[in-house]
């Protein structure tokens, strides 16, 4: 199923908006790149902390990536509800990574968790 001129939509975005769209894949494969680095070099360093980091930076990449593929698509009103994800994500991470990253990753992991729950919670008392 396709949207009413979502065709027509794509092919006029990618006409108007090229350079923007491969910068934003650049950007995006840059990023992958370097996650995939980092891990092969961080082998054997402190794997809760080092995991926890790789695991925020992936859901930026996959995050960012969703924004540019929503962008193409014509959605910018879906692409800026994933914006601000991709913003929270980053501060989360700059959090972890400042300093104290073993004590802060292991608080980011417990901070999930507890999410986690809650969101369990409240998705049990709704009704199906």
């Amino acid at each position: 199923m396709t949207l009413p001129r979502e065709l027509e939509v794509r092919i006029e975005i990618a006409r108007e908006h090229e350079s923007t769209l491969a910068e934003m894949q650049a950007m995006n494969d840059a990023a992958v790149a370097l996650v995939i680095k980092k891990a092969v070099e961080l082998r054997g360093e402190d794997w809760p902390t080092l995991g926890t980091a790789l695991a925020m930076y992936t859901k930026a990449c996959k995050t960012h990536r969703s924004i540019e593929i929503l962008c193409r698509a014509g959605l910018t009103s879906d692409a800026t509800v994933l914006l601000r994800v991709l913003s929270e994500t980053t501060v989360a991470l700059h959090f972890v990574l400042k300093r104290h990253s073993r004590v802060r990753s292991r608080l980011y992991g417990v901070f999930e968790m507890v999410q986690t729950v809650k969101a369990g919670r409240e998705m049990s008392k709704t009704k199906a």
